[in-house]
Formats: C-alpha cells, structure tokens, sequence
C-alpha cells in the first residue's frame, strides 16, 4: 500500500512539473525522449530497426526480417511503438495548435498533449482491433501477423521521416514545413495500400477491401478531425 503511495505522490509530483514548464521545455524533453528511445534501438537492436525501416519497400527485406524472429514478441517493438506514438501524439499537438487555435487557447499546452497522446492510443487500439476483425471474418489467420507487421513498418518510416520535420518546427515555428510531409505521408499510404491489397487480393474481394480500407484506415482521422472541430467551435 505504502509503495503505490509513493508511485501515487511520485505521479502527481511529475505531471505538477511537467504543467509548470514552458511549452518550449516540455516539447525538447519528449523530443529528447524519443531521440533517447532511437539511439536505443539503433545501438541494440541496429540490423533489425535497419531491416524494419526498409521492409515496407522491399519483401528482401522482410523476408530477412522475418528470419530473425518473433517481431511482435520483442523488446524492439515495445520501443518502437512507443516511439511512434511519441511522435504521432506531437503531430496531432501540433495540428491542433494550428488548426484548432480556440481549442489550443483554452487549454494548458502539456494538458493538450495529454489529450493528444489519448487520441492516438485509442486510434490504435481501434485500428489494431477493426484489423484484428477484419481477418478473421475473412479467414486471413495465418496473414494477420504480417498484416500487422506491414502496418508496423508505415508507421516506422512515417516516424523517421517525421522527426526531424518536428524538431525544426519546434524551434522555428516554421509549421508550413509540415506540407514537406504529406506526400511522404501519401507516398507510404499507397505503398501500404499496395501491400495489403496484394496480402488479402486471394481470399477477400477488391470491392471488399477497398470499404474496409476506407472505412477503418481513412474514415477514423476524418471522424477525429470533426469532433475536434467540434469542440474548438
């Protein structure tokens, strides 16, 4: 009882002082964070993060990826997804901040960021479950891993390209520079699309695919945006 008291204390005690910073302060320590958690993986796990940033462009390098092991059932991918969800909850902040200025008004910035980071959780979670449906009822069992694995390596690259963009908005507050990313973004979305079209193309009707990649891949940030309009209204 005394240890999660502590744990309680030591919460409140770190969430006090994250508010209590500037929003330039919290920002470099969540970018330092993730440059922490990139330095990690390209120390420890250097051939296989190589492997995972190239394998959405190649089936070389999956295929060699797939030989060294259980992806999902490893320490690199705890560090990667946290990674990626680092950085997709300082896009979202970010968009908010320029899109919804009412929104952003009102709230304390690290308050934001938390409702930022909750935004991408639940998206994930959602996404990951309509994918986990989505196999199943079309009997893709035995692709589902690699479904995932496909999805793993979009958000991989998207981060990598990025971060850096995010850095240098940071510290110039030059946010146009984020139009750099879309057609990355619309470049990786497609190669993507690409990907699990082929994967499902023998057990699942095109028409099929293409309402379930419209609704569960493209419908969910358009449903976000809307309630966030919303609210900034």
């Amino acid at each position: 009882m005394g240890v999660l008291n502590a744990l309680n204390m030591l919460l409140k005690t770190s969430l006090f002082c994250f508010m209590s910073w500037n929003e330039t302060d919290w920002i470099t320590f969540i970018l330092l964070l993730i440059l922490f958690l990139l330095t990690i993986l390209f120390t420890l796990h250097r051939r296989k993060y190589t492997l995972l940033l190239r394998s959405l462009y190649s089936s070389r390098y999956f295929t060699q990826l797939s030989h060294e092991g259980k992806l999902f059932q490893e320490r690199i991918f705890l560090l990667d997804i946290s990674c990626i969800l680092l950085t997709q909850t300082l896009l979202c902040y970010f968009l908010i901040r320029i899109f919804l200025p009412n929104l952003y008004a009102t709230q304390n910035s690290f308050s934001l960021y938390l409702i930022s980071f909750g935004i991408m959780v639940l998206y994930n979670i959602f996404n990951s479950g309509m994918t986990f449906i989505f196999t199943y009822l079309y009997d893709l069992k035995e692709e589902r891993e690699t479904y995932f694995s496909y999805r793993l390596f979009y958000q991989t690259s998207n981060n990598m390209l990025l971060f850096p963009l995010l850095i240098i908005a940071t510290y110039t507050s030059f946010y146009h520079l984020f139009l750099v990313y879309i057609p990355l973004f619309l470049v990786n979305f497609m190669i993507l699309t690409y990907r699990l079209f082929v994967l499902t193309s023998k057990k699942v009707h095109p028409f099929h695919f293409f309402i379930y990649f419209c609704t569960f891949e493209i419908l969910p940030y358009l449903l976000i945006a809307k309630i966030l309009f919303i609210i900034d209204s």
